[in-house]
């Protein structure tokens, strides 16, 4: 997997969500 930092803050946001509301 890659890093938050370089996948950049929003794409980490969606998949924080996305296991959130998985």
């Amino acid at each position: 997997m890659v890093p938050e930092d370089e996948i950049g803050p929003g794409f980490a946001y969606t998949i924080g969500l996305a296991h959130t509301r998985a």
